[in-house]
């Protein structure tokens, strides 16, 4: 009797993690991020004597790597008691020596920041880097974007929370709409608030990258504003970008496709919106 009730009890315990796994997964997709659960510990990879460096890291930790953000009022929330070295994009160089780093991954930063500081920064990850070091980059892609936004179909319904958040209909959005506040956020805002502009006919006469110029003319970095998207990235404008930065060997990456053995693990990295994320690796 006793072995039977165990074994009842373990089947129980079984069940119960499952539907605490479900509702967990469905809390990750609508956060917009992927929560990964794991039987036993992964060995990590040895990052011994290696330098490994995450730009825009917010809140994130993982061992052995060096955080860099920029202190700014909309993320202050993220940086409350967090170890990391401050670096603006925009003007400083990386604080490191040429050829000391080994890997570098930034993440959802480059559509905060316009062209000319993003080619900075490009070449200032190739100073940096030693010669086989790679650099991940990670941002929405919007080229499938636009390809998504070209039809009526329920894309866009895993931002249905961030909606709720401002008081904005789902049922009252149109493709075009979720787009532009996907690239340029603030000219979503003003439209939505009265004072702007509607991009639809924008949308339904221009080819793909006049439009994403016409909507991010004029967008420029707010740290009051920290969190709006300013810019756009298909894979060809961040290949032409590191490719002006003296990279010559670049790759179209996929989600948890990273070349590099240091940024592989999905509990780390490539956890902000995958469902809407390019993927880029160019190495040194």
């Amino acid at each position: 009797m006793l072995r039977k009730d165990v074994e009842e009890m373990v089947q129980l315990g079984k069940l119960l993690k499952k539907i605490v796994d479900k509702i967990l997964k469905c809390l990750g997709r609508m956060l917009g991020i992927e929560i990964v659960f794991s039987r036993a510990a992964k060995k990590d990879c040895d990052i011994r004597g290696k330098r490994l460096i995450n730009v825009g890291a917010g809140d994130w930790k993982c061992r052995g790597w060096i955080c860099l953000d920029y202190s700014s009022p909309w993320y202050a929330s993220m940086h409350k008691g967090g170890q990391y070295i401050e670096y603006d994009i925009r003007n400083d160089k990386l604080p490191f020596a040429d050829e000391t780093v080994d890997a570098i991954y930034c993440s959802h930063v480059i559509e905060h920041i316009e062209n000319e500081y993003i080619q900075n920064f490009f070449l200032e990850c190739h100073r940096v880097l030693k010669k086989g070091g790679i650099l991940r980059v990670c941002c929405p892609d919007a080229e499938f974007l636009w390809n998504a936004s070209q039809t009526d179909n329920s894309y866009w319904i895993w931002r249905k929370r961030l909606l709720k958040q401002i008081n904005v209909e789902y049922a009252n959005m149109r493709q075009v709409d979720f787009l532009v506040r996907e690239i340029a956020t603030e000219r979503f805002l003003d439209y939505i608030s009265g004072n702007g502009q509607d991009y639809n006919e924008a949308f339904l006469n221009k080819d793909m990258d006049n439009f994403f110029e016409y909507i991010t003319e004029g967008l420029t970095y707010d740290p009051k504003k920290a969190g709006y998207h300013i810019n756009y990235w298909t894979f060809s404008k961040v290949k032409d970008t590191l490719i002006d930065s003296n990279f010559t060997k670049i790759i179209r990456s996929k989600y948890a496709g990273s070349i590099s053995e240091y940024m592989k693990n999905k509990m780390y990295f490539d956890k902000t919106f995958p469902e809407m994320s390019l993927y880029v690796e160019a190495i040194k």
